[in-house]
């Protein structure tokens, strides 16, 4: 876990487009989320701010965390809010073709996959 100073630092540095803070910011979330020291809402306001940073993933687990709600108790329980599902599986989808568009993806079958699938989820949830 970071110390607030520290998470501040990965913050300052993120904003200034260092990539290794923005994926840091992402298994943070990804720490929070599963981690001993659970916290939800944390690794959502993590994951939120990754999403500034253009990181898909991201964008991903917010969409599966608000599609399917959390089991857990307190602070942690999240229900189910499939609006901010439908925004998370577009948002992500929108990050993929933007970085595909720019040549930072390798394999384009899979992420027009990814994309296809994110693009599916949102339509559905939508209506």
């Amino acid at each position: 876990m970071f110390s607030p100073e520290e998470f501040n630092e990965i913050i300052r540095k993120a904003e200034q487009g260092d990539k290794n803070a923005q994926n840091k910011l992402y298994n943070y979330g990804l720490a929070l989320r599963r981690g001993v020291h659970k916290n939800l809402q944390k690794a959502i306001e993590v994951w939120r701010k990754a999403v500034d940073f253009d990181i898909p993933e991201a964008a991903g687990n917010l969409a599966e965390l608000y599609e399917n709600g959390s089991n857990d108790t307190g602070d942690n329980k999240i229900e189910p809010n499939i609006k901010e599902a439908a925004k998370y599986y577009s948002i992500a989808a929108d990050i993929l073709e933007k970085m595909l568009e720019s040549n930072q993806l390798a394999n384009e079958a899979d992420v027009q996959n990814t994309i296809k699938f994110y693009r599916e989820k949102a339509a559905y949830m939508a209506k």
